[in-house]
């Protein structure tokens, strides 16, 4: 028994330094990435003048991972932009830019709203 219960201690110690081990990884790791200058890219930087249609378009596509979040963005065209009554990220791409037109070209769009459609596409955060 007594054997038994210094084993569970040793084992205790081993994951509490382990433990230990990871927090101080996560905190040198978390200083390292406040210590970089990344901003995030700001297109308008009086967000109270934008239009229905843009603030719509931002918050939906803006959902989506890198890099599609900002080449969806960068291609934005309010006016091919219609805001439907129940908007989703597929409408927004849809109806945000013309896929034929971006620099990914058509089968990347048609692709990533394929994903999106049928609940393959991986978001990172919604």
């Amino acid at each position: 028994m007594e054997k038994q219960k210094a084993i569970l201690q040793h084992k205790i110690r081993t994951i509490q330094d382990k433990i230990y081990d990871l927090v101080q990884e996560q905190k040198v790791l978390q200083n390292e990435f406040d210590s970089l200058d990344v901003k995030p890219k700001i297109i308008d930087s009086d967000i109270n003048s934008w239009s229905e249609e843009k603030r719509v378009y931002f918050d939906m596509v803006g959902k989506l991972n890198e890099p599609e979040r900002s080449e969806a963005l960068d291609n934005f065209d309010e006016s091919e932009f219609i805001i439907l009554d129940d908007m989703s990220i597929s409408d927004c791409l849809s109806y945000g830019f013309d896929w034929t037109e971006s620099k990914q070209g058509f089968e990347y769009w048609d692709n990533i709203d394929a994903q999106i459609l049928t609940n393959q596409y991986q978001f990172d955060k919604i």
